[in-house]
Order: C-alpha cells, then structure tokens, then sequence
C-alpha cells in the first residue's frame, strides 16, 4: 500500500445557502520540506483570493472549494493528485510546488489541468498541454540576474545551492546563462550540514556576486555567516525567497544589500487595480501582511478563476482543459499573464529588487 504523509485541509468561507455545485479546486504543496515558506505564502495567496470570490457569489453560481495537500516527495504528490482526482473529485488542479511536484503530477494518468504551479522548470515531456504557467521559468530570472551584473563589469560568479535535483537544475541554468556570456562560475557549493564550512568555501572563491538557490531560511542561514567573511560581494536569491522572513532572521545589518528577483510587482505599491484588489483582500480575509508571494498566488489563482468562468456554468475537467488551452493572454484587471501552454512569453515581470535598512524592498 503506498504511504504518504498527506494533511488535507479544506478551506471554504461560505455561508450555508443553496447554490449551483461547487468548484472544487485541489493543491499539493510541502510545507516542511525546502519550499515550505513559499508554500505557505503562496497558499495565503490563493485563499486570499478564493475567499473573496466566494463573498461574491463565486464563480458562474459555483462556490470555491479548496483542498490542500501537504506531501513531501514525489511519491507523496502522486499519491496525493490520485486522491484528490478519485476521491475528492477535483475540477481542477492548481500551484503545486516545486519542478520535483510538476514531474510527479505529470506521471499521473488522466490528471485534470494543472494552473499556476509554483515551479521554474519547463513543463514535462507530453504534459505541456494540461500544465499553464503563470511566472517565469528559472532562465528568465536567472539572465535578468547575470545581466544585471554583467552591465556593471561583474564577471566572477559563484552558485551556492540547496541539495536538491530542483535546485542542481537551476544552477545549470546559471552555468548556461554565464556560458552565453564568455563566462564561466567560479565555483559551485552544495549547502551541507556545516553552513560555516559552505560560507567559507565560497568566499575562498572570491566571487564578486553569489546566486544563492535556496529556500528562505537556508539562505538566510548561509548570509549570516557568509556576510561577515565578504562584505563586498552582491548576494541574490530567487524569488521563491520571502524577503520579510529573511529580513526577521538576519537583522538589518546582515540584510540590508542582499537582492531577490521579483516576478511580480511590488504588493505595497497598488499602481494598478489588481494590485489594490490584493491588499484590500489580504487586510479583510488575512491576518498577516502580504507579500510578493501572497500576491503571485494571489495572481494565479485570479487566472485560475478566469480561466474557469470561460468553460461555463457546468464544467467538466474536460471543458475546463479546453477553456484554458484557448485562453492566450489574459488582463487581469492591470495585469497581463500568458496562460498558453508552456506559456512564459514577454508579459511575465521580472526584476531585482534589493532589501533596505528597514526590511522593505527597493524594487
């Protein structure tokens, strides 16, 4: 019997009334393992945004059910999407977390559609059709990162990543990346079990910026000892890094200068009407700030929504497909996403944004 450790929760806001059957929506993340501050975010994110749709009647007379999944490997995520396709009869899939949970979903026969997962990687061989991307993959961040540096002469890069096969795929993205600039990296760390030795085995590198490719807390983990030992050098983290989190951990000594890319826009500057719709949101359905995470969720879940209002007022998993293989790019009221299939064309943000004395972002 396969065995895997599977928290279901269901998060539904709704008031007892009558009404067309639900939309039942299913997400598999893992909180403990190295996404599990991005998971969190992220989910915040979409429930934000499901609740609010509910307050307002739901979607074509359907309410949002959401069922989250908390499996913490490939086996796991397979024995999750298989429950939540048989058992929970999900109409749609949605942001599960990590490459290493895009590849499991995708060896899952018959899945429904898969929107807006949390993951950097090209979607995998004969499932680039059912899988809809709604931020960029890993290269795009990572050439924006090198660009960056490159415009200002900086040609000594150094990786230090997580041990993880989603993350040793990232670094060859930044191998590649240096590659079509005449560059190669100085070196690459593996995180171990002794940051202290990691933190020097970079800087005896003598890197004039360091990609770190790891989740919050480990990054933040290895800039507390790195920092001391190179004060010069740029340090940048990906997006799946909370800034707030990493801020509270190091202090704004150590913070202050460290870079995150940003796929989405600043969430505390509401220049567009999506972005407001978020923070009016998170403050009446959360009790937490928000975050570039809460809103990408936030984001992916609206697209999921759209998505959905195009397949009618009875969707099957079928229909639903066919709704979001048709979609293109749609404006989320401020907010351009290409949900075609495979979909990470020139609408997707990304930029470097740099953490400040006080814990917010220069972006």
């Amino acid at each position: 019997m396969l065995r895997f450790r599977a928290a279901i929760t269901l998060f539904l806001l709704v008031p007892a009334l009558s009404h067309a059957r639900d939309l039942i929506v299913g997400q598999v993340v893992d909180y403990a393992g190295p996404y599990g501050e991005a998971s969190r975010d992220y989910v915040a994110g979409a429930k934000t945004y499901f609740d609010w749709v509910n307050s307002r009647g739901g979607v074509n007379g359907m309410k949002v059910k959401h069922y989250v999944v908390d499996a913490p490997n490939e086996e796991a995520v397979r024995g999750a999407t298989k429950q939540l396709l048989d058992e929970r009869k999900v109409d749609v899939l949605f942001g599960y977390i990590g490459d290493d949970a895009v590849e499991a979903y995708a060896k899952v026969p018959g899945s429904a559609a898969l929107v807006g997962p949390l993951a950097g990687g090209d979607a995998p061989i004969g499932a680039a059709r059912r899988i809809f991307f709604t931020r960029p993959d890993y290269g795009t961040e990572v050439r924006q990162v090198v660009s960056h540096f490159r415009a200002l002469q900086l040609s000594r890069f150094a990786i230090l990543r997580a041990p993880t096969d989603d993350a040793a795929g990232v670094a060859r993205i930044v191998e590649r990346s240096l590659e079509a600039q005449g560059l190669k990296p100085v070196g690459s760390v593996v995180l171990s079990g002794s940051l202290d030795k990691d933190a020097a085995a970079v800087a005896a590198m003598k890197p004039q910026a360091v990609i770190i490719v790891a989740d919050t807390v480990p990054a933040a983990e290895f800039v507390k000892r790195y920092r001391p030992r190179d004060p010069g050098a740029n340090l940048v983290a990906l997006s799946m890094v909370n800034h707030r989190t990493m801020f509270e951990l190091l202090g704004p000594k150590l913070a202050h200068g460290v870079m995150i890319t940003q796929v989405v826009p600043n969430p505390s500057f509401p220049e567009t009407p999506v972005l407001k719709e978020h923070l009016d949101a998170i403050k009446q359905f959360r009790d937490e700030p928000p975050s570039h995470l809460t809103l990408e969720g936030f984001l992916a879940a609206k697209a999921l929504i759209e998505g959905v209002r195009r397949a009618g007022t009875s969707p099957t998993r079928e229909s639903i497909l066919a709704a979001f293989q048709k979609a293109g790019r749609l404006d989320l009221n401020g907010y351009v996403i290409d949900l075609s299939p495979n979909g990470r064309g020139d609408s997707i943000h990304v930029d470097l944004a740099m953490i400040r004395k006080n814990g917010s972002l220069l972006q």
